[in-house]
């Protein structure tokens, strides 16, 4: 789910701001797989956009006049590609005749959906644009090595995505208009390989990677060159997704380097302040779309752990202050920031013996 500055502007975010529109909720990948199949009924994906505007006519330029928010990218469960407004109408399909589409993101701009799509005899990614109807743009295309998740950099210009290696993972990155090589051959084209491997972007130039388990797992800031720019944080090798703060002042990674007990890590990243908070178990966290407080859920001792899923208490912490506050007890698998930072949807499991989620 992409969510859009907190403010309705016509005008799309400037290039060089720091951060961006971006994913905001939080929860392991395999469950997120199986609550947007689950959220769509028989099957499929689904991505949110605040104020893109609406498909229209062929044209060469974007529309210069803002449109109603709450466009839905949605891929059903025969793999079509479609768009919709917030009640279902306004449906607007995207066909490409052999190809099972699969995760679709949104650019930050709003302009621009790429969509992961799998057909006879590789799998690719494609860049429709949400204005106009023309055919897609290919960025990516292999047979051996697929992409399974797309995640747009802040300015707009390019989309990095994780692919299955023979061996391992790849976090690689393609120019969104198509004019590197296709099968991912040009230069700087991967930024890192290895597994598990997460990411956020702390600007269009900067990333925040954690690849690896263990004493030789990595977590830190590297370019677009993959090249390490700061020291590496330490401490990390039990993984987690890390999560940086809108204008990329603060971050927040666990610190624990064997078992699931830790410390939940929110530090400046200029090294003048941390906070440590006790993690007992799998911890899912990220910032407030619109400032500085951390939401995150993790075990404490009230809550029986099971599995590798992050479960438990949903809980902010004020980056600045290290003030934490309870905002919901109990068993809490899944959190959704609102796009302005006022409200934060859960997802609750089932009681024994129930089949109904909260």
């Amino acid at each position: 789910m992409t969510d859009p500055d907190p403010e309705d502007a016509p005008e799309p975010a400037p290039e060089t701001s720091p951060r961006f529109a971006r994913a905001r909720g939080v929860i392991a990948l395999v469950v997120i797989l199986s609550l947007v199949l689950s959220a769509l009924g028989s099957g499929g994906w689904l991505g949110i956009w605040g104020d893109v505007p609406l498909p229209a006519s062929p044209a060469v330029s974007l529309p210069t006049t803002p449109t109603p928010p709450g466009l839905i990218a949605v891929v059903d469960d025969s793999g079509a590609l479609f768009t919709m407004d917030a009640d279902g109408g306004s449906r607007v399909s995207y066909p490409l005749p052999g190809v099972r589409f699969g995760f679709p993101a949104w650019s930050p701009d709003g302009s621009r959906i790429a969509v992961t799509g799998q057909g006879t005899d590789d799998a690719a990614i494609y860049v429709f644009s949400a204005v106009t109807a023309d055919q897609p743009v290919i960025v990516y295309r292999s047979a051996d090595r697929p992409p399974f998740y797309l995640y747009w950099t802040p300015d707009s210009r390019a989309i990095s995505f994780l692919a299955t290696e023979p061996s391992s993972i790849s976090l690689r990155i393609a120019p969104a208009d198509g004019s590197a090589p296709l099968d991912g051959s040009g230069p700087s084209s991967i930024l890192r390989e290895g597994a598990p491997l997460y990411f956020d972007w702390i600007d269009a130039g900067t990333a925040l990677l954690h690849v690896g388990l263990g004493s030789d797992a990595f977590t830190g800031e590297v370019g677009l060159d993959g090249v390490l720019i700061d020291q590496p944080l330490t401490g990390s090798g039990l993984f987690r997704s890390a999560s940086v703060s809108r204008e990329g002042r603060y971050l927040a990674y666990v610190r624990a380097e064997t078992g699931l007990t830790g410390q939940l890590i929110v530090a400046a990243r200029d090294g003048s302040l941390t906070h440590e908070v006790p993690v007992k178990g799998p911890a899912a966290f990220v910032f407030d779309p619109t400032g500085d407080r951390l939401a995150m859920i993790a075990a404490d001792s009230s809550v029986e752990q099971t599995g590798q899923l992050p479960i438990g208490p949903l809980r902010i912490i004020d980056a600045a202050t290290g003030i934490e506050r309870m905002l919901l007890d109990g068993p809490n698998f899944a959190f959704f920031w609102s796009p302005d930072g006022r409200t934060i949807a859960t997802i609750r499991p089932a009681p024994p013996g129930g089949d109904v989620a909260a």
